[in-house]
């Protein structure tokens, strides 16, 4: 409390005069005119309004026209079609390829009589190739058979070649296979018409044809081996005699020993007479390539000579 001029005490009531002069009083003040002006300019903002919210919906990107804003209570609003930006390029669509299938069978060509001979290859191609090839001789009926089973066991064991490349020519001389000769339509032993180093113009029994790759089956034979590029071949023979054995040429000795523990066939280096013109002489001696002349019992059935053989052709296959 101050005391006025008088002596008398002037105290600060609300709307005295020392009161106007605290800054309290001031703020105050200018709250109320603010708030004054703003009631006076009501009506006039009122009349703006609807143009300030057009603006602010024009600045913000509002994807509704503004006369669906103010439809009445009820009306549906008809949906804004959403569209996509043009893209300068289009993008790569990532697609996995195809997966590569299990089991092809190629058409190799004719024999020298018009029968047809196929190849069944299966698992992967990237791998390298085992070629297993039967019926050479007609007059040796398990060879053939005993290559059919083992196209039948792969497919209904997929899972166990999945990590393998099996190529199987079944039968190479159908021709034989039908008449039940050696030779093909022509009376040619096939095993003695390739053109190795030490071919030989021979007739009889081990007819060697007039010259080498004269049969229709032996070029197709060398083309299939030239385009599948075989790691091991097998091909599969009966012989009599007690003279079964897992014969090998190149570097094959031990698929031949790994083979024995199976079959129990003994691995041998030659088969004790000469095979001039033979698949073993060209591939094996002339390319050096892996190659196994299987020599099965030609006294024992084709069921019998299967089981023996199974496991000896699916250890090569798997390179154990």
């Amino acid at each position: 409390m101050n005391k006025s001029a008088g002596g008398s005490p002037n105290c600060y009531l609300p709307g005295g005069e020392a009161l106007k002069h605290t800054p309290k009083f001031r703020r105050n003040a200018a709250s109320l005119e603010c708030a004054t002006e703003y009631v006076r300019r009501l009506p006039r903002l009122a009349a703006i309004l609807p143009v300030l919210l057009l603006a602010l919906a024009a600045g913000a990107g509002c994807d509704r026209p503004f006369d669906q804003w103010f439809r009445p209570p009820g009306k549906p609003v008809e949906p804004v079609a959403q569209t996509q930006p043009e893209l300068e390029y289009e993008p790569p669509i990532a697609t996995r390829p195809a997966a590569e299938p299990f089991e092809r069978i190629v058409n190799l060509g004719k024999s020298a009589r018009g029968r047809q001979i196929e190849m069944y290859e299966f698992g992967r191609k990237s791998l390298p190739a085992v070629l297993i090839i039967g019926g050479v001789h007609g007059d040796e009926p398990q060879g053939a058979e005993v290559a059919a089973k083992l196209v039948e066991y792969i497919r209904l064991n997929r899972a166990e070649f999945a990590d393998a490349h099996v190529v199987i020519i079944p039968c190479l001389n159908p021709d034989g296979r039908a008449a039940g000769t050696r030779g093909n339509f022509n009376g040619v032993d096939l095993n003695r018409n390739m053109p190795a180093d030490n071919w030989e113009k021979t007739t009889g029994r081990y007819n060697g044809g007039k010259n080498p790759s004269s049969e229709p089956e032996t070029g197709l034979l060398i083309s299939a081996i030239e385009s599948v590029k075989p790691a091991l071949t097998i091909s599969i023979h009966a012989i009599a005699g007690g003279k079964q054995c897992n014969n090998w040429d190149g570097p094959a000795e031990r698929t031949a020993r790994a083979m024995a523990k199976f079959n129990g066939y003994p691995p041998k280096a030659t088969i004790g007479y000469p095979t001039p013109g033979s698949l073993g002489s060209w591939a094996g001696k002339d390319r050096s390539m892996a190659v196994i002349t299987l020599e099965m019992p030609s006294a024992l059935t084709a069921e019998k000579c299967w089981e023996q053989n199974r496991q000896a052709l699916i250890s090569a296959i798997k390179g154990r």
